[in-house]
């Protein structure tokens, strides 16, 4: 990040810009850091009466399924496979380009089971490599005083190192600016249902006013697709009255080997609601599967969680949270295997 600092006064030269030095050590993102703040639309009373939703509403369930999916997918998916890797502290050094250390991964229980418990080996290397199979490296530094940086990090498990993790930082996590911006594949397995998760997430908080996590997840039931979700959240505008957004597309297909149930569907939800105000906008298809209400455009207060006129979500403070007919199709689309794919350039076992 550059900071550009304007002096006023005598006329002269313009000074050069600052860059804002490289932390001392470098540390993977927090699971937490990259949650979007949702809890307007939670089911938790708070003091402002709007961040409350009434329960016994026509919409309760509707309305508090993006919050409590979206917290869910960072407690139990993330936060089980962030769960040692964000503790390690690296050096910031041109002559740091691999790195290993020993982990606590600890105890992670979740809907994901027990993942990585315990004590294990990590190594990394943050040579530059094709992250996303289009056949060109991603020009990264080589090393971890020099943005962008490559990771590819192995995980010892059972005495042998698996591929675990490849990230991309486009900018430095910082704990008090924020995670920074970047993107990572994670891939781990869950015992005792042999479920293999292939998870991808870009995240870019770099400036305030536009922040957002898209994450793509691939559960696999031996060789088959068991349940395939892709998302969005973002944050737009001051933090205040920002405009907030949750599009979810959720596909299933167990019929293959494995699959604990007979499950196929194609499950999309999107709801937007703006901070501040006590409206919420939403459309949802094939909601029966997470027995909720299909809605087309609908229109409700946050508070009590009843309908309302369309008209109302047309002009909150000024803005249009309205999420468009279902119609328009404006869902994101389904997962792509292609987003979550174990890069080429990763191989099976560690390069040093």
């Amino acid at each position: 990040m550059t900071i550009v600092i304007a002096h006023c006064g005598a006329a002269g030269p313009p000074a050069p810009p600052v860059e804002t030095p490289s932390p001392v050590v470098l540390k993977f993102v927090e699971p937490d850091a990259l949650k979007i703040d949702l809890t307007a639309v939670s089911a938790s009373a708070t003091p402002d009466i709007s961040k409350f939703v009434d329960p016994a509403g026509e919409f309760a369930d509707e309305i508090v399924y993006g919050y409590a999916s979206t917290e869910g997918f960072y407690d139990n998916v993330l936060g089980a496979g962030l769960a040692g890797i964000s503790k390690m502290e690296i050096p910031v050094d041109v002559a740091t380009t691999t790195f290993e250390a020993t982990v606590d991964f600890g105890r992670r229980l979740g809907f994901t089971g027990d993942v990585l418990e315990g004590v294990h080996d990590v190594k990394i290397d943050f040579a530059d490599f094709d992250w996303d199979n289009d056949g060109a490296n991603e020009g990264c530094s080589g090393h971890t005083d020099g943005l962008p940086i490559c990771a590819r990090i192995w995980v010892e498990q059972d005495g042998v190192f698996e591929r675990y993790a490849a990230w991309i930082l486009e900018s430095y996590p910082d704990d008090t600016l924020g995670p920074g911006s970047g993107r990572f594949k994670i891939y781990f397995t869950v015992m005792p249902e042999n479920v293999r998760n292939l998870i991808r997430v870009d995240y870019d908080f770099d400036d305030p006013l536009a922040v957002f996590t898209e994450f793509s997840n691939q559960g696999l039931f031996g060789d088959d697709t068991g349940l395939a979700g892709h998302g969005l959240i973002s944050s737009t505008g001051d933090p205040a009255t920002a405009l907030k957004r949750i599009d979810y597309s959720i596909t299933a297909d167990t019929d293959g080997p494995g699959g604990p149930t007979l499950w196929e569907f194609e499950f999309n939800y999107l709801a937007q609601f703006r901070e501040g105000y006590d409206f919420w906008s939403g459309s949802i298809v094939d909601g029966a599967q997470y027995s909720l209400t299909d809605l087309d455009n609908q229109c409700a207060r946050i508070s009590t969680a009843d309908g309302v006129a369309e008209g109302e979500c047309a002009d909150v403070g000024g803005l249009d949270i309205r999420v468009g007919t279902v119609a328009s199709d404006p869902f994101i689309a389904p997962m792509d295997p292609a987003d979550v794919a174990i890069p080429d350039d990763f191989p099976e076992l560690p390069t040093f």
